[in-house]
């Protein structure tokens, strides 16, 4: 049992004082806390803390989320049942509080379903889909369900086959037709390579276009990683890696009508042919049916790969050099990168590199107008440069033409991987401190985060973790755009704390649930701390 409570940190002169000051200090400290209205949130300042989202034994990997159109979040996850994994999602609201009584399941049909993904049905819920191999232990479909804003399923219990046809589909993408269903895209080897395909489905589940999905190039070579975006006109536009025709990779494109028509020609459009590998391809909207795509470039060598950009207009037209404009030509290899809408017709991009000699992984970023001009210091502006490892990138815009991005860190001054965050404003220019803030930092590893705006200019950043050392939870952190990663030295009403049992001296109380003005004191860092009980949590 666990109870959580509001907190102030005691200031550095009682921490030097005899126990008996303490405690004189607490006292006097009452008259102020029992006047604090009692109060409801979940959300943490302690990097140290977090919100757990549904607390379980079991192994809880790959969230995503979305926001709930009021501030809150609705995750979704896949988690270990009896050595198989289903779908589960949770909502919370603005102040990090679960809105449903316990998490929902999306789909425990037999055997594995995993790799969830989550748009808005723009009424207030939500379409999942994932890989679900309830056909078969070696198999994978797709699969589908909506929910409603209380969580309901409005589709067949456990989801609808989007694609049940034999053999594996992966690599799963869905985005918005804007009338409350959706378009979805996946990786599939029904044939002896990989291709992909394409389905939409209307708000009632029904398939849109070809049973089993539409191929989105008609070619006889490979197609893999798939990415999407909607075009804002029911259709939308998918980028993949290519593998014609000697299995060299290259980029290519297509836009998907709203009927399923292959706008961009039965074959796509090719972003970059280039000799050389051209891999890990992502695409942001360029807000006028068109849209802009990244990717990780090794025309000058595998060994120096680096991140370059395209735009096509609505009508499939190169609108920047042929074959792309690098964003960074720094050396030795930048791979790893997430691209997002700067909301003025450009894009802003992040990426891994690893420029340094001492092999090192940093983050940097770019931003590119809708000329194709990178506005940004040359080869990026550096987002984490620590003598570490960062990783994993995610980005989010924060709608003034700069970004929220959040990644993986590794031994920042802990024992394992943590979770850092920046804000680049539209200018390139970090925010908060240097090299990001700890938005999670416990002992064992957090990894994977995502990311999705808040209703306050700031985001909620969800992630894989370890910290209980045997079993994985997702856990959750909301970040304020105001947040400068400076320590804390006062704190609000609406500010809260983790109730342990961790005591620095004799307990005045046990763990539980107290009305509002008890006193506790626990040891956090090293500080003592006291607060106001809030209330229970199981």
């Amino acid at each position: 049992m666990t109870g959580i409570f509001i907190y102030r940190s005691i200031t550095e002169a009682m921490m030097n004082k005899s126990r008996r000051d303490k405690l004189a200090m607490l006292i006097l400290a009452l008259v102020v806390l029992t006047m604090i209205p009692r109060v409801s949130g979940a959300w943490f300042s302690d990097p140290a803390i977090n919100t757990r989202i549904s607390p379980s034994t079991s192994n809880q990997v790959n969230p995503v989320s979305i926001s709930d159109g009021s501030g809150g979040a609705l995750i979704v996850w896949s988690e270990d049942v009896n050595g198989d994994f289903n779908i589960y999602a949770h909502r919370l609201d603005v102040s990090g509080d679960p809105v449903w009584t316990a998490p929902i399941v999306i789909c425990s049909a037999q055997n594995s379903q995993d790799s969830p993904r989550i748009i808005s049905d723009n009424t207030g819920g939500a379409i999942i889909v994932w890989e679900d191999s309830r056909n078969g232990p070696n198999t994978k479909d797709i699969y589908a369900q909506r929910i409603n804003i209380g969580g309901q399923a409005l589709w067949a219990a456990n989801g609808i086959p989007v694609s049940p046809v034999p053999e594996l589909q992966d690599n799963v993408q869905i985005v918005t037709d804007k009338l409350g269903g959706a378009i979805i895209a996946w990786e599939d080897i029904r044939s002896s390579y990989p291709q992909v395909y394409a389905q939409r489905i209307d708000s009632n589940g029904q398939a849109m276009w070809e049973q089993d999905g539409k191929l989105i190039a008609l070619i006889n070579y490979g197609q893999s990683n798939p990415d999407m975006i909607a075009d804002g006109f029911g259709g939308a536009i998918v980028v993949w890696t290519d593998y014609r025709p000697l299995n060299i990779s290259n980029i290519y494109a297509q836009k998907l009508d709203a009927d399923g028509t292959r706008a961009w020609g039965d074959e796509g459009r090719p972003l970059c042919t280039k000799v050389g590998n051209q891999i890990s391809p992502h695409v942001a909207s360029d807000g006028f049916g068109g849209a802009i795509f990244s990717w990780a470039d090794g025309r000058l060598g595998d060994e120096t790969m680096d991140i370059y950009a395209q735009r096509l207009d609505s009508l499939g037209n190169v609108m920047w050099t042929t074959n792309g404009i690098p964003l960074t030509s720094a050396p030795a290899i930048q791979e790893e990168n997430a691209i997002v809408s700067d909301g003025v017709g450009g894009a802003i991009v992040v990426w891994s590199d690893t420029r340094k000699e001492n092999g090192d992984i940093d983050l940097y970023t770019q931003r590119v107008n809708a000329s194709g001009v990178t506005l940004w210091m040359t080869d990026g502006a550096p987002v984490a440069v620590t003598d570490e490892f960062q990783m994993h990138p995610a980005l989010i815009s924060d709608g003034l033409g700069g970004v929220f991005i959040t990644w993986q860190d590794f031994y920042r001054g802990g024992t394992s991987w943590n979770i850092y965050a920046q804000h680049m404003d539209s200018s390139g220019q970090p925010k908060w401190e240097p090299n990001g803030i700890a938005i999670s930092i416990p002992d064992d590893t957090q990894s994977d985060p995502i990311i999705i705006p808040d209703a306050s200019g700031g985001a909620i950043i969800a992630w894989n973790d370890g910290r209980a050392g045997t079993y994985t939870n997702v856990f959750a952190q909301q970040v304020s755009s105001a947040t400068d990663g400076t320590p804390k030295t006062s704190f609000t009403t609406d500010e809260l704390i983790l109730f342990t049992s961790s005591w620095t001296m004799p307990a005045p109380m046990t763990t539980g649930t107290y009305d509002a003005g008890a006193i506790i004191i626990i040891n956090s860092n090293t500080d003592y701390r006291f607060g106001v009980i809030n209330y229970e949590v199981q």
